[in-house]
């Protein structure tokens, strides 16, 4: 009957750690990477030798007998070991140990291949169809943070029709787009009401979806080069006071508070009120 050393680097331990971490998988394959080119695997792997000579080398040694040279002249092979021993439960244990890790190389395989495709998250400018579920986005947002629906711009009549309300030459707007659904949104108007080398940063609302990812940071970016781009020198945004996660964020690319409204954007309930230099 074989034992397993040094059990908190082994397979079976990375296996359940890679159930709840599939991430997991990936400091793996750097560990085994690294025991390689050290040339150290029966430190770093933990072979175990006892009763029917049965080796066990944890996560995967005939996968990587494959790869690198460090193994090749081991000569140890699960298929061989499961033949020579008699012993039932050995061979249960690596008929186990080749089950797990399959699952985990095709884990592996799936994290590095496919999530990488599913994550198909662009910003572009906005379209036609974008409109009804941009709205959408934007009323949920008031709904969930108890926003005045008055004053602010879910009563703004550009809501239901937001491709339309930017087709300007001074205007733009930009979705969040996963595979067509549409998840967020912002865009740069002239600020109504005042110079021409002021714009004012708007509707800028994204799903839960999106939130936490970097990607409303992406997306005011992407509005402040417009803004640049277009000519403008200064960019003036409204707010909200329940909205503290996006003020927090508009606060760190320098946007300064200011004591009122500049403009006449219509905007009465909505209580923050920023600029900054573009």
């Amino acid at each position: 009957m074989f034992v397993f050393s040094g059990i908190e680097n082994s397979f079976f331990a990375g296996t359940l750690k890679l159930l709840v971490d599939k991430d997991a998988i990936s400091l793996l394959l750097i560990y085994t990477f690294i025991s390689s080119v050290f040339n150290s695997p029966p430190m770093s792997f933990g072979f175990v030798k006892k009763a029917s000579a049965v080796k066990v080398i944890c996560f995967g040694a005939d996968f990587w007998t494959l790869i690198f040279s460090t193994y090749k002249n081991s000569g140890f092979s699960f298929t061989e070991q499961l033949m020579e021993t008699n012993n039932i439960v050995d061979k249960i244990m690596i008929f186990l140990m080749l089950f797990f890790l399959d699952l985990s190389i095709f884990t592996c395989l799936k994290h590095i291949f496919f999530k990488v495709s599913k994550d198909t998250i662009v910003i572009r400018e906005i379209q036609p169809e974008d409109n009804e579920q941009i709205e959408q986005v934007i009323r949920n947002c008031f709904h969930e943070f108890k926003i005045p629906l008055e004053g602010t711009a879910y009563s703004d009549k550009e809501t239901p029709i937001m491709f339309e309300s930017y087709q300007n030459s001074n205007d733009i707007y930009y979705v969040i787009d996963n595979n067509g659904e549409v998840l967020g949104g912002g865009g740069l108007k002239p600020l109504k009401g005042f110079g021409a080398e002021v714009c004012e940063m708007q509707k800028m609302y994204f799903s839960p979806k999106v939130r936490g990812k970097g990607y409303g940071k992406l997306m005011l970016e992407t509005c402040l080069r417009a803004a640049k781009k277009l000519g403008y020198k200064q960019c003036y945004l409204e707010s909200a006071p329940q909205l503290k996660a996006a003020v927090h964020i508009y606060e760190s690319y320098g946007f300064k508070h200011l004591k009122g409204a500049l403009g006449s954007t219509g905007h009465y309930a909505c209580g923050v009120w920023m600029i900054k230099e573009v």
